[in-house]
């Protein structure tokens, strides 16, 4: 009987011992499941951050370069807005990290009051009217197969340089022909140095008043190409000057270059 009753204690053991294994094994499995799952969550995140972080840093990338652009050089009044438009459009970026590549685009956009989301970018996220504005198309994808997380989309951000071309392009190509038609029209009996000073200084004092209003810096130089035919060469200047950019500031030149022969005494 005691021999028997030892078996037994012995085989309840084991039973309870079984029970508590398969118990912990349970644990364990619910443990890794657990695991797992956080593992999805911190991917999750991740790419979620990331992809705001990778849009960021490409918009500040064109509009870092769009500026840089416009500071380089001097443009043509009559062309600035095709070339300046040119220039956007050959903008890209790219973005990439350990799970997520992202690539971006630019494009001129209409100049529209448009809220948008970059935040990063603030006070150059979003559309304004009468500034240069800029459509950036965002590319995302990634993510781990092993982990069972991917993320792929396309999204389009609103983002701008306080520039306003359309305006100086206008008071510019407005003053070269007011200037046109004043020299064309004016008489000028004598085709002398003084004669002419005289007139081209009135003419740029009337004419740098519209750009002036507009917050532009406005100049006129010229000389005489023929005293004969009293014919002179001019060139206006429209600056757009001390611009808040992204990278400081900076100032946009403009400039139309022209010739027109007084009208000499019948």
């Amino acid at each position: 009987m005691v021999k028997r009753r030892g078996i037994g204690a012995t085989t309840a053991s084991a039973v309870v011992f079984s029970i508590v294994l398969i118990s912990n094994f349970a644990i364990y499995a619910s443990s890794q499941n657990r695991g797992s799952l956080y593992s999805q969550a911190d991917l999750e995140e991740y790419l979620a951050t990331d992809s705001v972080a990778f849009a960021g840093a490409s918009g500040a990338n064109v509009l870092f370069a769009l500026q840089s652009f416009l500071a380089g050089q001097t443009f043509d009044c009559s062309s600035a807005p095709s070339v300046v438009a040119a220039e956007i459009g050959v903008l890209s970026d790219n973005q990439s990290g350990r799970y997520l590549a992202e690539a971006a685009s630019a494009r001129e956009a209409p100049e529209y009051a448009v809220t948008d989301n970059l935040s990063s970018l603030a006070p150059f996220n979003g559309s304004l009217p009468t500034v240069l504005d800029v459509s950036l198309r965002v590319l995302e994808s990634g993510g781990s197969a092993p982990a069972g997380v991917w993320l792929a989309k396309t999204e389009t951000h609103l983002i701008h340089l306080p520039v306003r071309l359309d305006e100086a392009v206008a008071d510019c190509l407005d003053a070269a022909v007011s200037l046109l038609g004043a020299v064309s029209s004016f008489q000028m009996a004598n085709c002398t140095v003084p004669a002419v000073a005289s007139f081209m200084g009135s003419e740029s004092s009337q004419l740098e008043g519209k750009p002036t209003a507009d917050g532009f810096e406005f100049s006129l130089r010229y000389a005489i190409l023929d005293a004969t035919s009293c014919s002179v060469g001019f060139q206006i200047s429209i600056e757009q000057a001390n611009i808040q950019g992204i990278d400081g500031p900076f100032r946009v030149l403009l400039e139309d270059n022209g010739s027109a022969s007084f009208a000499r005494p019948g």
